[in-house]
């Protein structure tokens, strides 16, 4: 069975002004600080409880 492969063709616009600010800008998470610290918090927590259970076989 023969490869039978199609004309594709088109055109690409350029960002407008107003769109390229709002792509180019990086996110914001508006997590607060305290939703950091409790992550960081358990993280350890969590490292800890690991190296723990490593040491103990």
């Amino acid at each position: 069975m023969p490869i039978v492969f199609d004309e594709v063709t088109g055109e690409i616009e350029p960002p407008r002004r107003g769109e390229e600010g709002q792509e180019a800008a990086p996110r914001q998470d508006a997590a607060p600080a305290e939703d950091f610290d409790a992550r960081l918090a358990r993280a350890l927590r969590l490292r800890e409880e690991r190296l723990a259970r490593l040491c103990d076989r």
